[in-house]
């Protein structure tokens, strides 16, 4: 049976929060309660969906033949396969040891790059501060040209 992207991602979320289930919401006295559990069904889902050698460690080369796969104009995969190796480099630098953490750099790392080189603007939903704050820190990398910016368009909004 052919299931959709979507459905197998919400199956395999939906796996993990039934072995995990999130903590009653009057027991919460601290949000860091949310954000571990949050962390734990992250982890979950990614083991489950294969994301990990058998070390533990965040497979870098799947992450990179996903890129390729996706058939982008030729100038576009340059620039995001470069950014690539730059998160990559980037998260095993700050976290040798971190495989999580690694992940969650890597991804917000190559979120920040995917939207800039695709022109994509980050808007918040309503009440939230401007997310684009938060990805400056991103921009640290040592081979990030600001020169070569774009400007980003006006019209993709963040789900």
């Amino acid at each position: 049976m052919f299931i959709c992207k979507t459905e197998q991602k919400r199956v395999v979320i939906q796996k993990c929060l039934d072995e995990n289930p999130p903590p009653a919401l009057e027991t919460v006295t601290d949000p860091k309660q949310i954000d571990d559990h949050r962390e734990i069904v992250t982890t979950c889902a990614l083991k489950t969906e294969g994301w990990f050698n058998t070390n533990g460690t965040y497979k870098f080369d799947r992450a990179k033949s996903e890129i390729q796969s996706k058939k982008l104009d030729a100038q576009v995969e340059k620039s995001i396969s470069q950014r690539h190796q730059e998160c990559q480099d980037e998260a095993v630098k700050r976290f040798p040891d971190g495989f999580i953490q690694q992940v969650q750099l890597y991804q917000a790392c190559m979120d920040y790059h995917i939207a800039e080189i695709c022109e994509i603007e980050l808007i918040p939903p309503p009440g939230q501060k401007e997310i684009t704050n938060h990805l400056k820190v991103l921009k640290v990398l040592p081979s990030h040209k600001q020169n070569q910016r774009k400007h980003p368009k006006k019209d993709e909004k963040m789900m």
